[in-house]
């Protein structure tokens, strides 16, 4: 027969963790709403306010651009809750496979909340504080609010954060009038970009920037992102991005 004081026990330590759950995920809830606001993120000190003349809004900037970015950092964004476990397992496949950071697992979401609200130290309570906060937002933004905010946040090389200056800085362009082999360049230096970005900077791609670059443009071909002209046509403006 089972002791009623163990069942005490029991239930009171339920009951507690419980509580304490729900304070914790009250506490980051009301953290996440500052997203709504102006704030510094954490991880680089960046301004996200879109009363700023550094933010861009999603209407201008190049819908190749956007595509680009999606089917390369996380291509079920409009349709998870935050949390794609299949891309997280395909990621780790194809890291082992490539011996390299080919690709991330998190998603837009979880990106934008690391980059806001948290830093780069890596650790379980990390990922919890993560896990929960996207979660939130997720409920707090519409998917076309997380990815603006995302795009002005992220970086694209070392001190170059926001789509607006990547834009200007390595084509001389307002984001609205990007190529696709240009929008297909800038998302592929996301997981990397101070890494990636080496091959631009020394005026020659490495056969990874162009390798990686292209994967891009075939995955927005098989998504119906664009057609077979502008594939065929993209793939060969990747080799000349830097003359």
């Amino acid at each position: 027969m089972i002791n009623k004081k163990f069942i005490n026990i029991f239930l009171f330590s339920t009951c507690g963790t419980l509580a304490l759950f729900f304070i914790v995920s009250f506490y980051y809830k009301n953290k996440v709403l500052k997203i709504n606001d102006c704030v510094t993120t954490s991880m680089n000190e960046i301004e996200l306010c879109e009363k700023s003349s550094k933010f861009i809004g999603l209407n201008s900037v190049s819908t190749y651009f956007l595509d680009a970015l999606i089917v390369s950092e996380d291509a079920s964004f409009y349709s998870h809750q935050g949390f794609d476990l299949r891309e997280l397992t395909d990621s780790m496949k194809t890291n082992l496979k490539k011996k390299q950071l080919y690709r991330g697992g998190s998603t837009i979401s979880q990106q934008l909340i690391k980059n806001v609200f948290l830093n780069k130290e890596k650790s379980i309570i990390r990922k919890l504080k993560e896990a929960i906060m996207t979660y939130h937002l997720e409920n707090i933004l519409s998917k076309d609010k997380i990815l603006e905010k995302y795009i002005n946040v992220v970086q694209f090389g070392e001190n170059l954060y926001g789509i607006k200056d990547a834009s200007s800085y390595y084509f001389n362009k307002h984001p609205i009038f990007l190529s696709l082999a240009q929008s297909a360049f800038l998302a592929h230096l996301l997981p990397n970009p101070v890494l990636y970005s080496e091959g631009f900077h020394k005026g020659q791609l490495t056969d990874f920037n162009v390798e990686r670059t292209t994967d891009i443009l075939s995955d927005l071909f098989q998504y119906n992102k664009i057609d077979e002209l502008e594939f065929s046509s993209a793939k060969e403006d990747v080799t000349n991005l830097i003359l």
